[in-house]
């Protein structure tokens, strides 16, 4: 049984939900906003970049918050604070004071994910809760499709909201709807038994299994590969988020399509990682350099054509191929934090990440303002410098027998 009577695990399995729904919708509503009302392109990156920018340092600034007020306590200021962003963009949705609201949204966030992380955590460790190791992957597997499907059924909303009415602002209604629903399952919420002097570590939650696959690959790689890969794959997400719409606006296609490729997008990224995850790293070492020439043909061909039919499959390949960069670099960590019995290097790379996306849409919109195929062939220049880069250093990459 994966929670004894005394436990309620459903409102951490809808918190995770609604937390990435409302995240994922405004990450598409704020850009479509702004193109459509013609904001140059290098204020819409800024703007945009504004909740990567603070994340970089927020998990780091609040570490220590939930020890001092509690687990529930914390995630009740997040969820209360971001309702509250949400109520102000139903008024008003001025560039400068969304990008304000941004930032306090980073902040936010900072005081969410490591404080969620941190209580499942726990609870995979108390007896009564989760009794024996099955049971705990059972748990970490329920939270992992609980934040997949939210961002899945996010676009999917959205798809639906914009193709029966296209105006972009009733989808802020929708991030409102779920940071409702957000604060009331958080209300819900339970603090863990748990003594007051735990310690609040970012670690990734995967499953023993998991764990014990990527344990019995004996390898040395150098630091820096898994982490240049994720700020790289967070920079090329960035940049289709912001780049595409633009490009969609000066085609006149309608909103609703951005979010429907999107949903495409997500959709074969989470069943590719489900299945990539029980590669070995050696198999998914052979993917990764398939994968970079594949992610720069799909930027020059974004810029090149402009039928629907094709961005869709372009955004179909980029799911796949972005999940073989995600998983390749993810189990290298992994395996980092396995061998040194440590946490520290899931700190690293969710910076990582955060660098990337926080990047690529200033440099995007920069670029963009000028002439939107310099930004597509930009990021398609820098990608082959990274599979060059990358076939430079493969031989760091050793497998032991």
């Amino acid at each position: 049984m994966l929670a004894n009577n005394n436990y309620r695990l459903y409102p951490i399995i809808f918190i995770s939900f609604l937390r990435v729904a409302v995240s994922f919708t405004l990450e598409l509503a704020i850009p479509l906003y702004f193109i459509s009302i013609s904001l140059n392109p290098l204020v819409i990156g800024i703007i945009t970049s504004g909740t990567s920018m603070i994340y970089l340092f927020s998990p780091v600034l609040l570490k220590d918050v939930s020890q001092k007020i509690g687990i529930k306590k914390a995630l009740l200021i997040s969820v209360l604070g971001s309702l509250i962003i949400q109520i102000i963009f139903q008024f008003s949705l001025e560039p400068w004071l969304v990008y304000g609201l941004l930032i306090t949204e980073g902040f936010l966030i900072g005081l969410f994910w490591p404080v969620l992380i941190t209580n499942l955590s726990i609870l995979s460790k108390t007896k009564g809760v989760c009794e024996d190791e099955s049971e705990q992957d059972k748990l970490i597997n329920r939270y992992n499709v609980a934040w997949n499907s939210g961002a899945i059924f996010s676009y999917l909303i959205g798809t639906i909201l914009l193709f029966i009415i296209e105006l972009v602002e009733l989808v802020f209604i929708l991030t409102l709807i779920y940071s409702m629903l957000l604060v009331v399952f958080t209300v819900l919420f339970q603090d863990p038994e748990t003594r007051k002097n735990n310690e609040q570590q970012q670690e990734f939650l995967i499953t023993n299994e998991y764990k014990a696959r990527c344990k019995s690959e004996n390898i040395s790689f150098p630091f820096i590969l898994p982490l240049y890969i994720i700020a790289f794959y967070g920079f090329l997400i960035g940049s289709l988020i912001l780049l595409y719409p633009i490009k969609s606006e000066a085609l006149n296609f309608a909103f609703f399509t951005t979010y429907l490729l999107n949903f495409f997008r997500m959709t074969a990224q989470t069943i590719s990682i489900s299945k990539l995850s029980n590669l070995p790293i050696r198999v998914l070492k052979k993917l990764f350099y398939f994968s970079l020439p594949a992610m720069l043909l799909i930027f020059v061909f974004l810029d090149l054509f402009d039928n629907i039919f094709i961005f869709g499959t372009l955004f179909v390949s980029f799911g796949f191929f972005g999940s073989i960069l995600y998983t390749f670099s993810f189990k290298m960590i992994v395996y980092k934090n396995i061998v040194e019995d440590s946490s520290k290097y899931s700190s690293y790379f969710e910076t990582s990440s955060g660098l990337g996306f926080f990047m690529s849409p200033i440099i995007g919109g920069f670029l963009a303002s000028f002439n939107l195929s310099f930004a597509f062939y930009f990021t398609a220049v820098l990608t082959l410098i990274v599979t060059v880069f990358s076939l430079l250093i493969r031989k760091n990459l050793k497998f032991e027998s």
